[in-house]
């Protein structure tokens, strides 16, 4: 740009970079001192065609109001205003829905999958197959994000939790037996787990960083945190799983010799390790004599052995071994035969519901015995032969496995070693051809026992008169579960 006027040959040109440059200088003008005597004349000025703009842009009223935003995503994870965490509950309840339908579509393909068996589910369906399936696509949405929801937000996603996974494997029995057999422990422990491996996270593995360093000062502030604080949450969680360390700011030394990069994940199993032994102890408390006796009761008391596993973070030893019954025994030790073990029967369609010690055995005349597994499997005249011959071949297998006999064992420990657990004498290195060549034949005998009690079927006063019975487990609970609907709607005028 160059300026018009006069003086336009002593005007300095002004380039693109807008720094000027003189381009007519002359020999005189290199003398020194002369910068400083030599004064512009005359200054640029702007083009006529080129408008002056400012700026910053000048104030425009916008003619349509504002809506402030009811919830947002971030990182994957859903909130509101106030972050009270609902919209993410909706959020995950919402994928697990949809991951709920994707397993159940392709369990169903399992499930019919082959003409030649004649479309039977129990024989096509593994449940262990089903339950990695499980795993992999429902429960990963109920972990992802558990460290930041509240308690009574945790107790609704282990309703949907225990929903989900027995709608998927067709098991509907006692829930907490069910999870406890397909490694799943309750979300409340899962979520101390998680906080508790996060304050790690924050304390050791990256104290320096800035999530690090906020939250060790906000520790020090600790009696004047919200009691919603995470912050609050995590150190409560840490002491919880491990007292001592909790008080003292000291890790396991299983985890002091792992690896730096690996130690958070090696003092996560170890968290998981604490867990478990929390939830077997409040499992332990149910099987005392003050307590009142149940179907939860049953299961720990007869499944005591396979509770004692290190971790309940994984599944029963018994699910390894697929076989075509393999579905009854779940349900047996997951008390979900209401309609052949009387014990089993916790709801009633048309007569009030019975205690479960007055749940009394149909199936033969020695008065009033409890229906529960250990008469069915031990004691009920209708199942005798069939008990002799397991009971026969479960001796051959004890000898074969330098194992205590057969009557050495207690009644529960009998009834132990029936659901699929391994006898508590039989050594480490046995367990696992025991499992190979007992399960087999436990499967086999407990769909036999299944088709006895079905054929010779008694209904006891709980039940109704008028419905036949077809068979099926599935068919069996919802008709039930139809029936009780109905008469509770019409009991309420709907």
């Amino acid at each position: 740009m160059e300026c018009e006027g006069t003086h336009a040959n002593q005007c300095t040109k002004i380039e693109g970079d807008g720094i000027p440059r003189d381009g007519s200088r002359k020999s005189g003008q290199n003398t020194p001192g002369y910068a400083e005597t030599q004064a512009v004349e005359c200054q640029p000025q702007l083009h006529p065609a080129i408008p002056y703009q400012s700026a910053f842009p000048t104030h425009r009223q916008c003619s349509c109001p504002l809506k402030e935003v009811q919830e947002f995503d971030y990182l994957g994870l859903r909130l509101d205003p106030k972050l009270a965490m609902n919209a993410a509950l909706h959020r995950i309840q919402e994928k697990v829905n949809k991951s709920h339908a994707l397993v159940a579509a392709v369990t169903y393909s399992l499930r019919y999958d082959d003409s030649s068996q004649h479309h039977r589910p129990s024989l096509n369906a593994s449940p262990r197959q089903v339950l990695d399936l499980w795993k992999a696509c429902v429960l990963p949405h109920l972990l992802q994000n558990l460290r930041y929801l509240q308690e009574s937000q945790v107790e609704r996603l282990q309703v949907t939790l225990n929903r989900s996974l027995a709608r998927s494997l067709h098991v509907y029995g006692e829930t907490t037996a069910l999870c406890a057999d397909m490694g799943v422990p309750p979300l409340r422990l899962t979520q101390q787990v998680q906080q508790a491996q996060l304050a790690f996270r924050w304390t050791h593995v990256y104290s320096d960083s800035i999530p690090g360093v906020m939250y060790s000062k906000l520790m020090t502030h600790y009696q004047s945190l919200p009691p919603q604080a995470l912050e609050r949450s995590m150190r409560q969680a840490k002491a919880h799983l491990d007292p001592q360390a909790g008080q003292q700011n000291k890790i396991p030394w299983q985890v002091q010799q792992a690896h730096l990069g690996n130690q958070e994940k090696s003092y996560k199993n170890w968290l998981k390790v604490q867990a478990s032994n929390l939830w077997r102890k409040e499992l332990t408390i149910l099987t005392l004599p003050s307590q009142t006796p149940g179907r939860l009761q049953a299961y720990v008391r007869f499944n005591a052995s396979d509770l004692s596993r290190i971790s309940l973070y994984k599944p029963a030893p018994y699910l390894r071994q697929s076989h075509g019954h393999a579905l009854g025994l779940v349900r047996l030790r997951a008390q979900a035969w209401p309609r052949h073990i009387p014990t089993h029967l916790h709801f009633a369609t048309r007569y009030a519901r019975a205690d479960y010690e007055h749940r009394y055995c149909g199936y033969c005349q020695q008065g009033q015995a409890l229906g529960d597994e250990a008469h069915i499997l031990l004691a009920c005249p209708m199942t005798t032969h069939l008990r002799d011959a397991i009971i026969q071949q479960m001796q051959r297998k004890l000898r074969l496995h330098d194992a205590n006999p057969w009557q050495s064992f207690t009644e529960a420990e009998q009834v132990s070693i029936l659901l699929g657990n391994p006898p508590p004498s039989l050594l480490k290195r046995h367990i696992r051809s025991w499992m190979q060549e007992s399960m087999p034949l436990l499967h086999e005998y407990t769909a036999s026992i299944r088709t006895l009690l079905h054929d010779h079927r008694a209904p006891s006063p709980q039940e109704s008169e008028a419905e036949p019975d077809t068979g099926s487990e599935d068919e069996d609970f919802d008709r039930d579960f139809d029936t009780a609907v109905r008469d509770a709607m019409a009991r309420h005028g709907m």
